[in-house]
């Protein structure tokens, strides 16, 4: 019994060493092992310098489907790229990627998990963002950043009193359809308050903004019809993105943000 605890124990060491062994090596390109870098330092980090490293990891980049990024950790490595340049830009892919797996699998941007202290690393490198240094697109698209946010558009009434099926025959009608659930839209099996029309502005393609048209309640048994303008599209997976923080930055303008 005793030589059977042994060789218990003995393949539970080796077991413990191999995974120890394929973790070092992060031969997972989409979930490298390189979280035990401090935050703290990251912390320090100027948002030049978290650029400087997004430009840097910019060539290791794997596109997706759905607008997902993937980082190739292992020919980062493979040309001395440091842990803390890959591991700061993989966390800030990972926090996006949460935003885009969690709204297809029919969350919302409430449901999405950012890391507690994301908004602390990240927001120096948020005001320096600037939307041209790293469009995907050969465009002339001008969309916002951090530094530059699109305006939060002013919220303007179309009709003052209207019943809950005049509002939506309205929006309907003026070529609008119910917002995707994870932008807002809200469960099926409730009422459709909330619509989006897909606009073209700033010479961006159909899709990159949209109006939005919200039936608020008057608490009386009618609704008020508001419109907001060109703002940034939530539905983010009807189109094509016009850079490859797209994503985290209409997160946070809508959560944020406007």
């Amino acid at each position: 019994m005793k030589k059977f605890k042994s060789l218990l124990l003995l393949v539970f060491v080796l077991v413990l060493s191999v995974s120890s062994s394929v973790l070092a090596k992060g031969v997972d390109i989409s979930t490298p092992q390189i979280t035990n870098i401090s935050t703290e330092k990251f912390r320090k980090l100027s948002g030049q310098e978290i650029d400087r490293y997004f430009q840097m990891l910019t060539p290791y980049f794997i596109y997706k489907d759905h607008n997902v990024i993937e980082l190739d950790v292992q020919r980062a490595r493979k040309d001395n790229i440091s842990n803390e340049a890959i591991g700061l830009i993989s966390k800030l892919l990972d926090n996006q990627n949460r935003i885009l797996k969690a709204t297809l699998r029919g969350g919302t941007f409430n449901d999405v998990k950012i890391d507690s202290d994301f908004n602390e690393v990240f927001d120096d490198y948020f005001t320096h963002l600037s939307a041209t240094k790293i469009s995907l697109l050969s465009s002339s698209c001008k969309v916002g950043g951090t530094k530059n946010p699109d305006p939060c558009p002013a919220r303007e009434t179309l009709i003052d009193s209207i019943s809950l099926a005049g509002g939506q025959k309205f929006a309907i009608d003026s070529g609008y359809h119910r917002t995707a659930r994870y932008a807002g839209g809200g469960d099926e099996s409730n009422p459709a308050r909330d619509f989006t029309k897909e606009v073209v502005h700033n010479d961006c393609s159909q899709g990159v903004f949209r109006n939005q048209i919200v039936l608020s309640d008057n608490k009386d048994g009618t609704f008020k019809v508001m419109r907001q303008q060109n703002e940034p599209n939530p539905e983010l997976h009807e189109y094509t993105h016009p850079y490859a923080l797209w994503s985290i930055y209409v997160y946070w303008w809508h959560q944020s943000y406007c």
